[in-house]
């Protein structure tokens, strides 16, 4: 499970950083790239790099990446939180019908 980053505390690793990027996309950048733990050791300079880095070729990076992630949540979500690639309870029983008829 990985640790998240406190808002304080990623204000002041931008500050010392010396980056002028938005607070709260660096905020975000922070406690997104807490997945590439693995990588970096858990160094939190090193998160910091990872997300300076992305926020250099966009500085709304991580606005973008959230709302995608939102877009692709509700493709695969429906109405209720069910997955819409999920058989309805309906169809689950239409195919066990059917394969009881096929013994």
């Amino acid at each position: 499970m990985k640790k998240k980053i406190s808002r304080e505390h990623s204000d002041k690793i931008l500050k010392k950083l010396g980056h002028n990027f938005n607070p709260t996309e660096f905020f975000l950048g922070m406690n997104t790239e807490l997945e590439h733990q693995d990588v970096t050791h858990g160094s939190i300079l090193q998160t910091a790099k990872i997300a300076s880095a992305h926020l250099k070729e966009n500085p709304k990076y991580y606005s973008i990446l959230l709302k995608n992630v939102e877009k692709k949540t509700e493709q695969l979500v429906g109405a209720g939180g069910v997955i819409n690639a999920a058989p309805k309870p309906k169809d689950v029983m239409k195919m066990r019908t059917h394969l009881n008829k096929e013994k």
